[in-house]
């Protein structure tokens, strides 16, 4: 009598590739999915030949348009359910609607052995690009449920994956508020240096080299020297420097340069500017100049450097930088004078001087 302990059944190899097809349409493969398939496909000469049959299914017709009609038909459906459910993955695939863009995506898939490679880097990665205009803003919602708000004179590039979310600060400032996701992280990526969230909204804003952060819900950590590995969906190693918490403001580039807590009012007046409005609580007036510059591309000049030491407190709606010099005029007796199309100087008023509107 045979002894059913040493039978080691065949793989059924059809049900094995209809599987990974499965898994892979459905664009949420992570790194080690990736390395499992790799393997298999590289098993035999059989394997391939089994996910190249399959995957001809939806690529041996000619017009996307009759690709999707025959991915979507019944015969299809019951071919791939019944190979499915046989398969080692098979309660993975039992939640997912798989056949959802199956036609376009397995189109890419040919004789080659490294188109799976193809699929991860051009359907799989979604790569868009966002900036702002001088003075502009520009709110920005992902479909992840996450926004991110950007400032003026800003650049972004946002890569989703299927194990990591990643937002490329190029130049300028950016809010984000994050969706929770733990099975996908979100990292804000400054040049060499990151950003993680850990459930949290946050400013991010590119000072030459140096990064600030300031954190209003939740909590980030900080990392530098990132690198990236040769997969794409492997996360951004690099080394921690700190966790920042609610109310925390951070400046750092190799190491921390600076870290305060902001009482909740001076937290509100410094992300102010998502409302439309630059706010200030009694920073000095070179401070107040140099935002505006940064909004407008003005040049605003000082008669007396002794001016630019004044405490300033109040609000400037972003694009009436009039009305601020106007206030000047009332509140420290500066009157802007305007030398050229983009070049101001502020001087002292004197008696009975009525000032120029500018």
């Amino acid at each position: 009598m045979t002894d059913k302990s040493n039978i080691v059944p065949l793989p059924d190899l059809g049900s094995e590739a209809s599987g990974w097809l499965v898994l892979i349409d459905d664009g949420e493969m992570t790194p080690e999915d990736w390395t499992e398939f790799k393997a298999w496909f590289a098993k035999s000469d059989k394997h391939q030949e089994a996910f190249r049959q399959r995957a001809s299914l939806w690529s041996d017709f000619d017009g996307l348009k009759a690709l999707n009609d025959y991915a979507q038909s019944n015969e299809i459906k019951n071919l791939l359910a019944k190979d499915a459910k046989s398969h080692h993955k098979t309660h993975l695939y039992a939640r997912r609607g798989f056949l959802t863009g199956i036609a376009a995506s397995l189109a890419l898939i040919t004789g080659s052995g490294v188109a799976f490679k193809v699929y991860n880097d051009q359907r799989k990665v979604q790569l868009q690009s966002f900036q702002t205009e001088l003075g502009g803003q520009r709110t920005i919602d992902l479909k992840d449920g996450s926004v991110i708000t950007l400032n003026t004179s800003s650049e972004i590039k946002v890569e989703y994956r299927a194990g990591k979310r990643c937002v490329y600060l190029l130049c300028g400032e950016a809010y984000f508020d994050v969706a929770h996701d733990p099975s996908r992280p979100f990292f804000v990526i400054v040049g060499k240096k990151a950003v993680r969230a850990l459930g949290t909204s946050f400013s991010v804003r590119l000072l030459e080299k140096k990064v600030h952060v300031t954190v209003s819900e939740g909590r980030v950590a900080l990392l530098k020297d990132i690198t990236f590995v040769e997969d794409g969906d492997a996360m951004p190693i690099g080394q921690p420097l700190a966790e920042v918490s609610y109310g925390q403001n951070v400046l750092f580039e190799n190491d921390i340069e600076l870290m305060e807590k902001l009482p909740p009012r001076v937290l509100a007046k410094k992300l102010a500017w998502r409302d439309g409005v630059l706010a200030f609580s009694g920073e000095p007036l070179s401070k107040v100049v140099e935002e505006v510059e940064r909004y407008t591309g003005m040049n605003i000049e000082f008669e007396n450097d002794i001016y630019a030491s004044m405490p300033i407190s109040g609000y400037v709606k972003i694009g009436q930088y009039s009305e601020m010099f106007e206030a000047l005029e009332i509140m420290a007796d500066l009157k802007a004078v305007h030398l050229s199309s983009n070049r101001v100087k502020l001087v002292k008023l004197e008696k009975g001087d009525i000032g120029e509107k500018i």
